[in-house]
């Protein structure tokens, strides 16, 4: 899977790190979630590394919602999802483009059957997304510990508790990857706490809400320590209902 290391050593780049153990290390600071807290909180490996690499959310019985750099040309995604653990080889999948080549960081993934897991609920528009100062949770996967002092990505047969962590939101100053759009974001970080680029595409929930798909590690040089595709704008919340109510998708590659 060299592109896909490729692309998660450059996003680990951009992050400052103390010693090997951080190198690796995904939700930081945080807890297990709660057995109900996020039941449709998805993992994402590929056919190619079985190593989580990604998150998602489950937003209808048959779609997760993720980011768009969580995907590289030639590499296929797994999803994995529900309790007990299901997976899911996904064949079907939308990004939004603008001006035909430059695309947004978001994507849809099509199970290629539905589910009876509970999905996310989305906003109708952005009346209540959290204002600075609000509260949002976000979720990953926790890590390996080896040898005592070596981090390694978590394996999808390791099966480990999903941690959630409760972070602040505040003003954005970012310095932004050109290979992607970022019309909208927001950030959010905590004293100690926070995710780690292979948390990138998990949920920002606020008030029982998805707001957010986390896009740690593709925005450099942020003011907070994480940041998020801002999901309720119009634009998002357009494609995103045209896609997955009746298949179309406007302005999309596969």
């Amino acid at each position: 899977m060299a592109a896909m290391t490729g692309l998660v050593l450059l996003l680990w780049a951009g992050v400052t790190v103390a010693s090997q153990v951080d190198l690796h290390k995904r939700i930081y600071g945080g807890r297990d979630c709660l057995h109900d807290e996020r039941p449709h909180h998805v993992d994402l490996t590929s056919t190619s590394d079985p190593d989580y690499f990604c998150g998602g959310t489950l937003i209808s019985n048959q779609w997760v919602l993720t980011a768009a750099h969580c995907h590289e040309p030639g590499e296929t995604i797994i999803a994995h999802l529900g309790n007990p653990r299901r997976q899911y080889t996904i064949t079907d999948k939308k990004k939004l483009t603008k001006w035909f080549f430059i695309k947004h960081d978001i994507m849809l993934l099509k199970l290629p059957d539905t589910v009876p897991d509970p999905f996310a609920a989305l906003p109708t528009d952005c009346s209540g997304h959290p204002p600075n100062g609000a509260v949002v949770n976000v979720s990953g996967l926790s890590t390996t510990i080896r040898d005592g002092n070596i981090t390694e990505r978590l394996a999808a047969d390791e099966q480990k508790p999903l941690q959630c962590v409760e972070l602040e939101v505040v003003p954005c100053s970012c310095t932004i990857d050109t290979k992607y759009v970022y019309p909208k974001i927001f950030c959010f970080e905590g004293a100690g706490k926070g995710p780690n680029p292979g948390d990138s595409g998990s949920g920002v929930m606020y008030g029982g809400t998805l707001y957010g798909v986390l896009v740690l590690g593709i925005i450099e040089n942020c003011n907070a320590n994480s940041a998020a595709v801002k999901v309720c704008e119009k634009i998002y919340l357009d494609w995103i209902n045209k896609t997955i109510n009746d298949n179309g998708c406007v302005g999309c590659i596969g």
